[in-house]
């Protein structure tokens, strides 16, 4: 365990034992779930930029979006010409 990741544990755990009303016999629960909540943190955890998300957003998209633009090119130049 790296240490701001057992910083962060304790530190947390610490404020659910004071929110608890800092009753004895608790340590390994209020522990558990900090621990939980660091985990859950880090699965989701973005940069601070959110660069990673919009990269892995974008690709996709821009595809969709261009085939999006070309059925909607084709669809036009079809009525089009059905007008004249």
């Amino acid at each position: 365990m790296n240490r701001s990741k057992q910083d962060w544990i304790s530190q947390r755990a610490y404020a659910l034992w004071e929110s608890d009303g800092r009753r004895d016999g608790r340590d390994f629960e209020h522990w558990v779930q900090a621990s939980n909540e660091f985990e859950r943190l880090e699965r989701t955890k973005a940069s601070a930029d959110g660069s990673e998300v919009l990269s892995k957003l974008s690709a996709p998209t821009s595809r969709l979006l261009r085939a999006s633009n070309t059925d909607d090119r084709r669809a036009i130049a079809k009525q089009t010409r059905k007008a004249f």
